[in-house]
């Protein structure tokens, strides 16, 4: 696809975009485009953003430098899971989950690991970590900086995406099977 290619594409989306604004029902499709460059070396800490509000067309900041900043993805799964949380403690049902952090959690586990949890700590100040299940049973932290470059760029590629599509569709049961372009520059 040209660069010429890519602009009349964006053009022809945005152009549907901002014809359903109105309609928060209708399915939004995702392009991103990953650089060959893209180097994720941690996700700076989260602060108390708990009431903070994600518009669905956030899920298009940054669609042609996706990696350029992953603070929007922080940002969005750290209040997700709150949400998640609170949503835990009124019904009383420690098995709920929240159907787009379901749906991550699963192309997670497909794609990097199926014995991997991804959650931020419960300290003052919230980091990444991800969880692992050794085939022993025994379970084992890590923080996002502790993963080698390649495991921590992939599973930001993964959340990021899953991240933006679950953004961008919050009306749909399964927001990983709505419509997408993904480029990856290798």
């Amino acid at each position: 696809l040209s660069f010429k290619g890519l602009t009349k594409l964006l053009a022809e989306l945005e152009s549907k975009f901002l014809n359903q604004l109105d309609n928060k029902k209708s399915d939004l499709s995702i392009i991103a485009y990953y650089r060959g460059d893209r180097h994720l070396n941690n996700i700076d800490d989260i602060e108390d953003i708990s009431n903070k509000y994600f518009n669905r067309f956030d899920a298009l900041n940054n669609i042609l430098d996706a990696t350029s900043d992953f603070t929007d993805l922080a940002n969005w799964f750290f209040v997700r899971e709150l949400q998640e949380l609170r949503e835990v403690k009124k019904r009383r049902d420690i098995n709920f989950e929240l159907p787009d952090l379901k749906q991550i959690r699963n192309a997670i586990s497909t794609i990097i690991a199926p014995n991997a949890r991804i959650y931020f700590s419960g300290a003052t100040s919230a980091k990444l970590m991800v969880e692992w299940t050794m085939e022993t049973g025994e379970k084992r932290e890590l923080l996002l900086s502790q993963l080698s470059a390649g495991y921590r760029n992939m599973l930001a590629l993964v959340m990021d995406f899953a991240r933006r599509l679950a953004q961008a569709n919050p009306h749909m049961e399964n927001p990983l099977a709505a419509e997408a372009i993904l480029m990856i520059d290798e």
